[in-house]
């Protein structure tokens, strides 16, 4: 429970308090006013979707006047409570009891499409939007075009951040001077000589390297031009290799991005290889993987979309090689999966993992087929319009997922 006090200074319509759409799910207030006529109290119970309120007043007053009508409304995905006073000044002593969300947007229409402690939504009927993504230390909640633009999703470099930058080794001599933000490796002038990175990954997962980098090449060690070799970024199976992906560096920084799929369980990043002396300097270096949205696992997870019919023969929404499509007789498919006739109003949900689709369609299933689904997407693109959709790191139980299509 909570007290603020507000004192209004005109009769115009005004805020007197607001609220957090994604962590509050219900208000209780008892609001006193006193102006220099009369007193009143009313009591407020506030509820709200992330698009729309509602508020309950009951309100009492000395002699028999009418206490101000108190408003609720959403602006700029904050809640306001608003109020017109009869007269100025008054006094508002506002004491309110909040029910917060057990999980972070659980009560908005984007939210409550996440069936899990993380994932991520989006709501999108008619001229109402908004998105959620629930993840451990990157919540949010707003307008869905902060991540879909000509409505596309991705790509993102999101999850843990896989580089530290106490974790540089030396191949052949190379010398670091490094800090949280800054790295300077200078050459030994031995061959292949760098400070790499060692790294744990997932084979068939897409990782994206970033950073700023540039080189300086110094005439002192190597006295002439001619000496210099460059210097690069490198992403190998061993250390001091290039065999999955370099990119060569220049002496004016630059931002580099190098996105690639592993197939063994460790990789080695390194920087350098240029000629004695010759210094390469890194910035805002970064390693996570790359997917289409913040949640997205490469490997199993939970979609589910809603949209109004299509055309025979078209597309719902493509993710890589994945599409959700209408073929030419009417009938939804996921990748190869024939799900059943499209209706005027479809939705469908279904987990992918270890070579099987599961999917309900429309309120039936769940139904499992061995299907392949290809989980090293980088970007997802809504061809037609849907007016849900929403995903989930994990495989849902088989209730939730008839849910989903239960409307």
């Amino acid at each position: 429970m909570t007290t603020i006090t507000y004192t209004a200074t005109n009769t115009a319509v005004q805020v007197i308090d607001t609220f957090d759409l994604p962590t509050i799910k219900t208000i209780y207030c008892e609001v006193h006013a006193i102006d220099r006529n009369t007193s009143s109290v009313s009591t407020l119970t506030i509820n709200h979707n992330g698009i729309e309120t509602s508020e309950v007043q009951t309100a009492i007053a000395v002699n028999n006047t009418r206490p101000a009508e108190i408003n609720t409304d959403i602006a700029n995905n904050v809640g306001r409570v608003l109020i017109q006073p009869l007269v100025a000044p008054t006094e508002y002593t506002i004491t309110k009891t909040v029910i917060d969300c057990n999980l972070y947007s659980e009560n908005t229409v984007s939210g409550r499409l996440i069936k899990a402690n993380e994932g991520f939504g989006l709501y999108l009927t008619g001229s109402a939007n908004n998105c959620t993504v629930r993840q451990s230390n990157n919540n949010f909640f707003g307008y869905s075009n902060t991540f879909l633009t000509s409505n596309t999703l991705g790509p993102i470099a999101t999850r843990d951040e896989l580089y530290a930058y106490d974790n540089l080794v030396s191949f052949n001599k190379s010398d670091v001077a490094n800090s949280s933000n800054v790295v300077v490796v200078t050459s030994s002038g031995q061959p292949r000589n760098n400070h790499y990175l060692q790294l744990d990954v997932t084979p068939g997962t897409v990782y994206r390297v970033s950073c700023n980098a540039y080189y300086t090449f110094d005439k002192v060690y190597a006295n002439e031009d001619t000496f210099d070799i460059g210097a690069r970024v490198a992403v190998g199976t061993t250390v001091s290799n290039e065999d999955i992906l370099y990119r060569d560096l220049t002496q004016a920084e630059t931002q580099y991005v190098l996105d690639f799929i592993p197939d063994a369980n460790t990789i080695y990043i390194g920087f350098g290889f240029g000629a004695l002396g010759s210094k390469v300097y890194v910035e805002s270096l970064s390693v996570k993987e790359l997917v289409p949205f913040h949640t997205y696992d490469q490997h199993e997870g939970t979609f589910y979309t809603k949209w109004n019919a299509v055309t025979a023969g078209s597309v719902v929404f493509q993710a890589g090689n994945n599409s959700v499509y209408v073929d030419a007789a009417n009938n939804v498919y996921i990748n190869s999966v024939n799900c059943g006739a499209q209706q005027t109003n479809n939705r469908v949900s279904f987990t992918y993992s270890n070579g099987d689709v599961s999917y309900c369609f429309n309120g039936v299933g769940p139904t499992t087929q061995a299907a392949t689904y290809y989980g090293n997407t980088q970007q997802l693109v809504f061809v037609s319009s849907v007016e849900e959709f929403s995903y989930v790191p994990e495989l849902i139980s088989n209730t939730t997922l008839l849910g989903l299509t239960n409307g």
